[in-house]
């Protein structure tokens, strides 16, 4: 799963955008930002943590964790 379809996962996991948003104290445009820049390690693991690991922060942040399942 490419991040972006994992983050949109995440997002419906835990109630929607403004759910997760509320959960890790964010902006909207902050997330959206994620979709140009990347999304933060330290946002990556506290998402996983919230999905209770249904979403890995190798799915999120791949660059830096690597792919998950050994999966390129």
């Amino acid at each position: 799963m490419d991040p972006e379809r994992a983050l949109k996962a995440a997002s419906a996991m835990v109630g929607g955008t403004d759910a997760l948003c509320r959960e890790l104290r964010l902006s909207r445009q902050a997330v959206y930002k994620w979709r140009s820049n990347g999304i933060p390690v330290k946002r990556a693991v506290q998402i996983e943590k919230l999905t209770e690991g249904r979403i890995k922060a190798s799915e999120l942040c791949p660059e830096v964790f690597g792919e998950p399942n050994g999966q390129k």
